[in-house]
């Protein structure tokens, strides 16, 4: 599951994805949406993060977003890309001891083995990412967390 929603997290929230340009382009964001996905055996929750003078707006895009992939699906082509662009950076990862490590240590803690994500990734196909989505990225579990500068 953490793999399908890293790769959900790259397609729909990078600076690729609709909801970024938009977002961007509308001046409601100042830099990137920051996602990522936190699992381990005692809970997991998904946090996207930006800076805005309008937080709740941004907030009301997202929510508006979810909802149109829930009704319309993601592209399935944009799926296999970043399947395949996080397939790579896995790979990649062996290339650093410090990723090694770090993820050594996070497996461990979490009972998993550091190969499984090379052998599980080509696995995941799109029904069952939609299907991570659809039960992930559900309304009355979204929260918005504002913090504002004291100052202004």
């Amino acid at each position: 599951k953490s793999l399908a929603v890293d790769i959900l997290n790259d397609m729909l929230f990078g600076k690729s994805g609709k909801l970024f340009n938009d977002l961007y382009g509308e001046g409601l964001i100042s830099r990137g949406l920051g996602a990522s996905y936190e699992h381990n055996l005692s809970f997991s929750f998904n946090a996207i993060s930006s800076e805005s003078s309008d937080p709740e707006a941004v907030f009301g895009r997202f929510c508006e977003y979810c909802e149109n992939i829930k009704k319309n699906g993601f592209s399935k082509e944009d799926f296999e890309r970043i399947k395949r662009v996080i397939y790579a950076d896995i790979v990649k990862s062996f290339d650093s001891t410090e990723d090694i490590a770090t993820n050594i240590v996070w497996q461990r803690l979490n009972d998993c083995d550091i190969f499984d994500s090379v052998d599980i990734i080509p696995t995941i196909d799109y029904e069952y990412t939609k299907n991570v989505f659809d039960n992930l990225f559900v309304p009355s579990s979204y929260a918005l967390s504002i913090i504002r500068n004291p100052e202004e």
